[in-house]
């Protein structure tokens, strides 16, 4: 996954997702039926069990 993804990741400003937690994260707003970006990333900072996960 490393390998296929390499040429996306940028080379300025902020550092990127590893693509393996960006799939997590990903999932886990797939499973729980989160379709917004902001509310993902708030779910995911807020649960202990989540980010145990990520």
């Amino acid at each position: 996954m490393y390998a296929r993804t390499a040429p996306y990741y940028g080379t300025e400003g902020q550092e990127s997702i590893d693509p393996v937690v960006y799939f997590k994260i990903l999932l886990v707003g797939y499973l729980n039926n989160i379709p917004s970006d902001r509310r993902l990333m708030e779910y995911c900072s807020n649960c202990l069990d989540i980010r145990l996960f990520l």
